[in-house]
């Protein structure tokens, strides 16, 4: 299986290409020619040092979020206009999902910086296929994070508990155990993700990719910064 995978949901953008056997990671350069340019000239260039052409592709796994709203836009465009001129098919998973299935633990709590002062956030337990998402991804300020109430260890990855690991309840802290785990998804996260439940996860006509955005405001007023800074 020929699989192309794009995740542009952070600032560190990546593509990578799954030939069947290998998965090939590349970073985007985000300054080489504006976001959408700089994933078609990574895609293309990764392709081509694979010897492999759209046609070749069974399909094309993207971050559909959540993250940043232009990020999350940029990769289903791509996704989108790379899947019609191929004629393949789009399997949207969400990122956060995929950063989650690489954090060693029966249980984690993944979350990543939403800006704004909140973060996007999400727990996992064991199923049979690996790590299972409980509930919806939300979007809140850390200090409404938490955990059910059960005696287990959780283990956490994500951008967000960099930043505001001071900032979250205590109950959630004194659960937490070992190191974090990655910060931010990556496109070879979202292949192997994809790989490892490859019939849970049908893919779609392309045209009809959406992002998934869990929260429609991209940014604060000047009275909204102001009041966060006035309480900092």
């Amino acid at each position: 299986m020929k699989l192309l995978a794009l995740e542009t949901s952070v600032t560190a953008a990546t593509v990578a290409l799954h030939d069947g056997a290998l998965t090939t990671e590349l970073a985007v350069d985000a300054s080489a020619s504006g976001p959408s340019g700089s994933v078609l000239v990574c895609v293309d260039r990764l392709m081509a040092s694979a010897g492999v052409q759209l046609a070749d592709l069974d399909g094309i796994v993207v971050g559909s979020g959540p993250g940043s709203f232009t990020g999350v836009r940029v990769a289903c465009a791509v996704a989108q206009g790379l899947g019609v001129a191929a004629g393949v098919p789009v399997i949207p998973v969400l990122s956060i999902d995929a950063l989650a299935s690489t954090c060693a633990g029966d249980f984690v709590l993944a979350l990543l910086d939403a800006r704004m002062e909140e973060v996007y956030w999400a727990i996992y337990g064991p199923a049979a296929e690996g790590l299972s998402r409980i509930g919806d991804v939300l979007c809140t300020t850390p200090e409404r994070i938490s955990l059910p109430d059960s005696p287990h260890e959780w283990r956490v990855c994500g951008s967000g508990i960099a930043r505001y690991r001071t900032v979250l309840p205590g109950e959630v802290t004194s659960r937490i155990a070992g190191e974090p785990g990655a910060s931010d998804p990556t496109a070879g996260m979202l292949i192997r993700y994809f790989l490892d439940r490859a019939s849970q996860l049908p893919g779609v006509d392309a045209a009809a990719l959406a992002p998934h955005y869990v929260r429609n405001k991209v940014a604060l007023t000047t009275r909204e910064r102001n009041a966060l800074k006035a309480g900092q």
